[in-house]
């Protein structure tokens, strides 16, 4: 898993405050991706210092619809300190746990004909 960016500017600088945005920005596009390496740069940015980058990968987890990121997203509730954060990664991870519309109706599609 790759470790997650850190900025190179000094926090409360306009800078670095362009910086969080301009990286939130990029997981929101990543969560569009279907390869193993987009989700694993989104996955490692839960763990960025930057509140706001944990939750735009948060987001971008939860767009990205992988059921690899629940285990990830389940670990990571044991070592969060900050009960909203646990809240919003508990969630998203039962989120990704629910069928897909798609496999929904197939099961359904499925029992029928049964």
């Amino acid at each position: 898993m790759p470790r997650p960016q850190l900025s190179p500017y000094a926090p409360g600088s306009n800078e670095h405050e362009a910086w969080v945005h301009e990286k939130a920005d990029e997981l929101v596009k990543l969560s569009w991706n279907e390869d193993s390496d987009s989700l694993k740069r989104i996955l490692a940015e839960l763990e960025n210092p930057e509140q706001e980058i944990r939750k735009a990968a948060l987001q971008a987890a939860a767009n990205f619809g992988s059921r690899d990121a629940i285990p990830y997203l389940e670990s990571l509730v044991a070592s969060s300190t900050d009960a909203e954060e646990k809240i919003a990664l508990i969630q998203t991870a039962e989120q990704l746990k629910m069928p897909a519309a798609s496999e929904y109706f197939a099961q359904k599609k499925a029992a029928a004909a049964k």
